[in-house]
């Protein structure tokens, strides 16, 4: 048997378009308010409400830092308009300065691996 081998050329006509992809708007939610107690005693431990909207209706987690040394903790994720609460207990006699940062939720599925 024999077989007879041809090369063909085939010729292609490309388009090129460009496509601008934009994101999605997307407000952040407003600051959080922190609610709760200004004095205490150390080693008793006392809650704090943490609330905050976000105008899309995303879900919202809000990271704290009791300004002990302990670190960041987060709560959440809860709905926008809605408060969550959060516990603690000083140590140390002192004067301290609570932070609140929020995150929107999309943004965490978003970046998340």
């Amino acid at each position: 048997m024999k077989m007879k081998i041809t090369n063909h050329v085939f010729l292609y006509d490309f388009i090129n378009a460009v496509i601008a992809i934009s994101a999605a708007a997307n407000e952040p939610p407003s600051a959080p308010t922190i609610e709760g107690p200004t004095s205490g005693t150390t080693g008793v431990p006392i809650m704090y409400g943490f609330c905050s909207t976000d105008p899309d209706g995303d879900n919202i987690t809000i990271c704290i830092n009791w300004d002990d040394g302990s670190g960041d903790i987060c709560i959440g994720p809860f709905e926008s308009g809605l408060c969550a609460t959060a516990t603690h207990a000083w140590i140390k006699k002192g004067t301290y300065i609570i932070k609140a940062k929020r995150q929107m939720e999309l943004l965490k599925q978003l970046f998340k691996s």
